[in-house]
Formats: structure tokens, sequence, C-alpha cells
């Protein structure tokens, strides 16, 4: 009787566990419809790295532009990179200068979408509901390996309203976590090529690396 039982309570469990995945496959998909909905989204994000003792290592603010074609803005504190697609410049602010390379030639990094938006192919191992800033969010639990080897684990947390990103946080191999608060988030569909180029003023030095 008691293997009865235990088979009963198993076969639950794995249903169970079946219907949360289900779910959560479902709310990543409809995550990955809204982003494809706009051809450019922009948003600003708040980062903060703590080591495995849990100690803050850094903590900094920027602003994210993401368009199709591998066109992107990333700007952060004194760093600002712009791509089109083709050209890739990276502008350091304290010394005036910018280096121009080839888009494909990210000194071996991820694409910045890599990080923001890797979630999306991600398996997700859990699912729950909590809240971020008094806005309903679902909160999954995802499995990176084999999307982004870096990370041993991932959590996202998305809107419940719309599946947008709004807060997302990974653990690499060595137990120092990294977490990406997502804010303003919104579609600019009107913004031109021009966006993701960097445009240098007579006082920068350009150096063409291409």
């Amino acid at each position: 009787m008691l293997k009865a039982y235990k088979s009963v309570y198993f076969a639950l469990f794995v249903l169970v566990c079946s219907s949360f995945a289900s779910e959560a496959e479902s709310i990543l998909a409809k995550s990955g419809e809204r982003l494809k909905s706009a051809k450019i989204w922009s948003m600003d994000f708040r980062v903060e790295s703590r080591v495995s003792d849990g100690s803050v290592q850094a903590a900094y603010k920027g602003d994210f532009l993401l368009g199709s074609g591998d066109r992107f803005r990333l700007r952060l504190p004194g760093q600002h990179y712009y791509s089109d697609g083709i050209s890739l410049w990276q502008y350091n602010e304290l010394q005036k200068q910018v280096m121009i390379k080839n888009s494909v030639e990210t000194d071996g990094g991820m694409h910045p979408s890599e990080v923001m938006f890797r979630y999306l192919k991600c398996k997700p191992l859990s699912l729950s509901k909590g809240v971020f800033q008094g806005v309903p969010v679902h909160i999954i639990q995802l499995d990176p390996k084999g999307q982004v080897k870096a990370f041993t684990a991932m959590e996202v947390w998305l809107k419940e309203s719309d599946q947008t990103p709004v807060k997302i946080v990974t653990t690499d191999k060595t137990g120092s976590t990294t977490l990406y608060e997502i804010t303003n988030l919104r579609k600019d569909p009107n913004l031109g090529d021009s966006a993701f180029r960097f445009v240098a003023t007579k006082d920068v030095e350009e150096i063409d690396m291409r």
C-alpha cells in the first residue's frame, strides 16, 4: 500500500512540475513575442555585481538601445558603445578617444542583448509569483547551460501584464551574482540609423581599426 501511495505522489509531483514548466514556457514565448513587436527598444538599467561572499564588487547605471540587425547603443559611466550592424564604436569619455572596429569584434564578450534577452532561449526550471516595485511579476528560474556558458544559474522577473523583463539575476561559476534591474522599457519606432552611430566631435581622437 505504501508503495502505491509513493507512486501516486510521484505521479502527482511529475504532473505539477510539467504544468509549471508548460506555463513558464508559455510566458517566455509571450515575452519573446512582445519584444519582437518593435524594431527598436530602449531602456534604462541598474547593475549590481556581488562576489561569492556577498560583498558588492560593482554598481552602476546605464541605458541601452536595441535595434534589429545587431544594432545597439550601450551607454555606461565613462564608456559608450555604438553599433550600426557594420561598425562598432567604443568611446572612452575620460580619454576623449573612440576606437572603431568591425561590429563582429566584441573582444570575446557577448553582444549586450545576450544578457538582457538570452533568457528567452533558456530552459525554465520553476515558476513563482512576486511583486517588483508594486507590480505583480512572474519569477522564472532558468537553466542557462548550453545558452550562456559563463553562467550556472539565471532568474528572470517578468511583468504579469505584458511579460516584459524588469529584473534578471545571473550566477557564474565562481558563485558571483549580477543583478540587472530594467526600467523605462519602451518602444522607439521613430529612431533612425543615426541613433546607432557615434559622431566624434573635434576634441575626440579617432582610432580606426577596421
